[in-house]
């Protein structure tokens, strides 16, 4: 365990720094991280890429910063790693995102940083930011991670609390977003009556004694569900951009 003054009465010695390379993401986190940390201190920390020399005591964030810092590729992929190493702090993750989620932690556990929403946030002030650190090592438990009300899509409020919505307004620098594809109820599209019910009608639900073109599908037919395959290994095809397909019943 090593004590860092991070800052100590509006003034600091350390600096920001990312890799000459880093990808927009990681950018923006060394800019969070800059505002956030005048915000609790005062103390305005330089940022500037590796290619600089180094001035004194870095806060590193993601891969190869002076050749010195690496991936956590034994991580969830949005999972992070804080360190103190020697006289520096790194930020590391095996994604971008993960490097930003980093960020936004650290400030969370020195700072007591909150976004409660998009418009109402926390910081704590310090005239001295001094902080224990050896290693802090986090990861998501789950895959996806959204609250699904219309203020919660915003891209900056998603991105501070670790949200990798869907449908949020989550920009490259925010991370991105968890693509889905078909983001709905998707009986309708998997087996559409447009194309099957004149047909088949056997391929959709019996109510009352008649079959229905706008209700469900006929989930006892074995040959709903080899349709519905079909279609959705098209889906999967035609999208190698998205992770998560939607399987889900007509909302009626």
């Amino acid at each position: 365990m090593a004590t860092y003054v991070i800052a100590k009465q509006g003034e600091s010695a350390f600096h920001i720094v990312n890799h000459q390379y880093s990808d927009e993401t990681v950018r923006f986190a060394a800019s969070e991280l800059q505002k956030y940390l005048l915000m609790a201190t005062n103390a305005a920390i330089p940022y500037f890429a590796d290619c600089c020399p180094m001035r004194g005591p870095e806060i590193r964030l993601g891969a190869n910063v002076r050749g010195e810092t690496a991936a956590e590729t034994d991580m969830h992929g949005e999972g992070f790693c804080i360190r103190g190493v020697g006289q520096h702090i790194t930020i590391t993750a095996p994604t971008s995102r993960g490097v930003l989620y980093g960020v936004y932690r650290f400030l969370e556990i020195f700072c007591n940083f909150r976004c409660f929403t998009k418009d109402v946030e926390t910081i704590d002030t310090f005239d001295v930011l001094k902080i224990d650190l050896d290693e802090i090592k986090e990861e998501p438990a789950f895959d996806f991670r959204e609250a699904y009300f219309r203020n919660a899509f915003n891209g900056d409020f998603c991105a501070k609390n670790h949200f990798n919505s869907s449908l949020a307004d989550l920009s490259k620098a925010r991370g991105g977003r968890m693509k889905w594809f078909n983001f709905h109820h998707s009986f309708v599209d998997l087996v559409n009556p447009n194309i099957y019910f004149e047909e088949h009608p056997e391929y959709f639900s019996l109510v009352d004694g008649e079959r229905m073109a706008l209700s469900q599908l006929c989930l006892t037919n074995p040959e709903v569900a080899e349709v519905a395959e079909k279609t959705l290994r098209s889906w999967i095809e035609n999208n190698p951009e998205c992770t998560v397909f939607s399987v889900a019943q007509n909302d009626n």
